[in-house]
């Protein structure tokens, strides 16, 4: 847990260019972070060229976390703007998250100059999946300025040692730390039921069939398309169950789903539910009979630990970084990235109600334990405080 003295120490600054909630899980990780550490007494800002209303972005803002909107983004040559000169100046430990934004060096070389630690969060953006995209454009970028960004870096930090491992082949001199992201599991140790998912959803959630639940950035990285073709082939072997897909979409691939859903003769079964938030999606995790997410890549993942807290059995692939915490937890399947392996790893779950029972009680009690409130962000309040130390006797 946090000292009692947190208010009394020089702000945490973080910085990244855009903070809008529909972009997915890094804007997530980012503002539950500067939530968790300003709810423990710290001050906390964010610096942002476009970002969400804050009311968006913190439901429950803390007066200790303030936002500083740039009018530009930060450029890789040239003065960081003005709005952000004192903020940098003041601050504890400078935070910066992804290792692709082209004004991260320009920040870190001002860090540098002001004496002020800097930790860089990797986000998965080293994953071997990651890296293949746009691959020639990133290892020129990596050899220019990036290596530099990450290695010299007071804490270069990963959120699964199976992310740092593949992050180390591009940074090998890394100053390495693993902490998990700070997720909320108190949020879900009063579970609503499935009453706020029924209202909102009347025509999809029901009782009248199991649903399997796909959540997050409707997305071909996140394999949409297979849960769809998993669950025709349930269906083709006389499991008749509900496919819930919630998540923000491009219009031009969500019409591709509803298409292939069409062609696969289960359009009746399969329910686009859009963008979910707060108590109607854990309703939504509570009904759901399994969670089942055919990820090719994933940093951590959030949607797998609040299904796993919701008391849902996970299905996904190793494909998420998470995957041996998931293994650990008793409550998750790590099948293969196909529609046929996660047919039968579904199926194996709803024909077998006392495993899939266990599995929930086991990933529920895991869960709420690993991440306690208070935990998590304890751990990154120690390494702020470590860099700071370090630093004062520099």
């Amino acid at each position: 847990m946090p000292d009692d003295d947190q208010s009394q120490r020089p702000p945490i600054v973080h910085v990244f260019g855009r903070m809008r909630l529909a972009d997915g899980g890094v804007v997530r990780a980012i503002a539950d972070l500067c939530d968790a550490v300003a709810h423990a007494g710290r001050d906390v800002v964010l610096l942002s060229a476009d970002c969400d209303e804050p009311g968006v972005l913190w439901p429950n803002k803390s007066d200790r976390l303030r936002v500083v909107r740039l009018p530009r983004p930060i450029r890789p040559v040239g003065a960081v703007p003005a709005e952000a000169v004192d903020a940098l100046a003041g601050a504890g430990v400078i935070h910066l998250h992804s290792t692709w934004e082209i004004g991260h060096p320009v920040v870190a070389r001002a860090a540098r100059r002001l004496g002020i630690p800097y930790v860089l969060t990797a986000h998965g953006m080293l994953d071997e999946w990651c890296m293949r995209q746009r691959r020639a454009k990133k290892i020129a970028y990596l050899a220019l300025a990036g290596r530099r960004l990450i290695e010299r870096a007071d804490a270069f930090h990963c959120t699964t040692r199976a992310e740092m491992d593949q992050a180390l082949r591009w940074a090998p001199r890394a100053r390495r730390v693993v902490i998990p992201p700070v997720f909320d599991a108190g949020e879900y140790t009063d579970l609503p039921g499935a009453g706020p998912a029924r209202r909102r959803w009347p025509d999809a959630v029901t009782d009248a069939r199991p649903a399997a639940l796909f959540l997050g950035r409707v997305h071909p990285q996140k394999g949409p398309d297979l849960f769809i073709e998993a669950v025709a082939k349930l269906r083709a072997s006389g499991i008749d169950a509900d496919a819930l897909i919630a998540g923000p979409g491009e219009d031009a691939y969500l019409d591709h789903l509803r298409g292939l859903a069409e062609r696969l003769g289960v359009a009746d079964r399969v329910h686009l539910l859009g963008l979910v938030r707060g108590r109607e999606k854990v309703s939504l995790y509570e009904h759901a009979s399994v969670f089942a997410l055919p990820t090719a890549t994933e940093s951590f993942g959030y949607v797998y630990f609040e299904a796993l807290a919701a008391g849902t059995p996970v299905v996904t692939t190793r494909g998420v970084d998470a995957w041996p915490e998931l293994e650990s937890s008793g409550g998750a399947a790590l099948v293969e990235r196909t529609a046929e392996a996660f047919s039968d790893a579904i199926r194996a779950l709803l024909t077998d109600d006392d495993r899939r029972a266990a599995m929930g009680r086991a990933g529920r009690a895991w869960t709420l334990d690993r991440f306690a409130p208070g935990r998590v962000v304890g751990e990154y309040l120690d390494l702020y405080d470590r860099l700071m130390a370090g630093r004062q006797k520099d």
